[in-house]
Order: C-alpha cells, then sequence, then structure tokens
C-alpha cells in the first residue's frame, strides 16, 4: 500500500506506512503535491521499477538518485554525449510522399537547425525537467521528441486539447517505427504530466 504525508512543505512517499527509498536509497519525495499524488497512482499500477518510462517513478527516481549528485553542466554535458549526436533518426522522413515529407518536418524539423535549438533549450531547464529529458529522450533514442513537447508546454502549457497533439506525435512514429519501450502514447503523456507540473510554484 502506498501513500504520501505532507511534513514541513515536503510529500514524502510511503510504502505500507514506512519512508520508500529509491534504488540509490534516497527517501522519494517531492515539494509538488500533484506529483506525490501521481507517484503514489504509478507505484500502485506499476510498481516500483525504475526503468519503465511510462511511469513517472522513472522521471521522479532519476531526478533523485542521479539530478541531486550531478551538477547542472555535468547533467547536460551527459544528456548531449548520449543523444545530441551529429545525425538523428528524426531528421530523415522515412516516406517518399511529399505530405508525408511536410507533416514530418513540421514537427521535426531541420536537424541542423534543431540541435542548436535542443542545445539553448537544455540550459534553460530545471534538474526535475532534465532528468524527465532524459528518461524520454533514450526512450525514443532522441532529444527531439521531448524538446517538441517540451517547449510547447513552456509555451501552451498543459490544455485540455493537449492530448491531441500527443496523439498526433504518436501516430506519426508509429506510422514507422516500432519502439520496444511500451506504450508510446503513455510515455509521452507522463512526460508532459511531470514537465508541466515541475512548472508550477511551491511553498
Amino acid at each position: 500500500m502506498y501513500t504520501y504525508e505532507n511534513k514541513e512543505n515536503l510529500y514524502f512517499i510511503l510504502k505500507n506506512g514506512e519512508q520508500l527509498k529509491t534504488p540509490g536509497g534516497q527517501d522519494v519525495k517531492t515539494k509538488i503535491e500533484s506529483i506525490a499524488k501521481r507517484l503514489v497512482q504509478d507505484l500502485l499500477k506499476y510498481g516500483e521499477d525504475p526503468s519503465r518510462p511510462d511511469s513517472v517513478v522513472s522521471m521522479h527516481y532519476s531526478s533523485l538518485d542521479f539530478g541531486l549528485r550531478m551538477s547542472k553542466e555535468e547533467a547536460i554535458a551527459d544528456i548531449q554525449r548520449s543523444l545530441l549526436a551529429p545525425f538523428d533518426w528524426t531528421s530523415s522522413c522515412p516516406s517518399a510522399n511529399p505530405n508525408e515529407w511536410m507533416r514530418w518536418k513540421s514537427f521535426f524539423g531541420d536537424w541542423e537547425e534543431r540541435r542548436e535549438q535542443i542545445k539553448a533549450w537544455l540550459q534553460t531547464l530545471s534538474m526535475m525537467k532534465r532528468s524527465a529529458v532524459a528518461c524520454v529522450g533514450n526512450s525514443f533514442e532522441t532529444l527531439n521528441i521531448p524538446y517538441i513537447i517540451g517547449s510547447t508546454l513552456d509555451k501552451e502549457g498543459l490544455h485540455e486539447d493537449f492530448d491531441n497533439y500527443l496523439k498526433e506525435i504518436n501516430d506519426l512514429i508509429e506510422h514507422y517505427y516500432d519502439f520496444p519501450s511500451g506504450s508510446d502514447f503513455q510515455i509521452l503523456k507522463t512526460f508532459a504530466f511531470y514537465y508541466n507540473a515541475a512548472n508550477k510554484p511551491v511553498g
């Protein structure tokens, strides 16, 4: 049984009344109540597996076990080294159909230009957002997907039509690629939730 409790403006996640720990030994906690609620929901649904990108557990455990131990510069360098390659699979539309090519480019852009945009964007992210970006980037083997979702959230927030936007991205991906990481759409939704929740003021 998973629950959470508030102590001095922090929400601690409990398992059978005892403090839950990450695999790295950190207390599972957050300053944001919506994340505490979602952690409990996903723990009940998916368990404590930190390798599931469709669970908010993976993003939050990553922020606690790795994000807190790395400087901003170290974290960004690690993300770029792992995922910001000179060539990215999103840079080339797999269809010869002109309409599909235009649709693809409208989302994924020109890679040389997009790569520089992603570098600048990474510099603006909080530790929690960087952790979520790394998790989703590893799942889809690109930073372009978390970039287009995250930068759109920065402008628009998580509005009621955002699921339709995510479905359009998901449909485009699934039409050409089969990723082994589980439900692609649920991964996108989980990322959008966590990234947006990290925007909320606390205290």
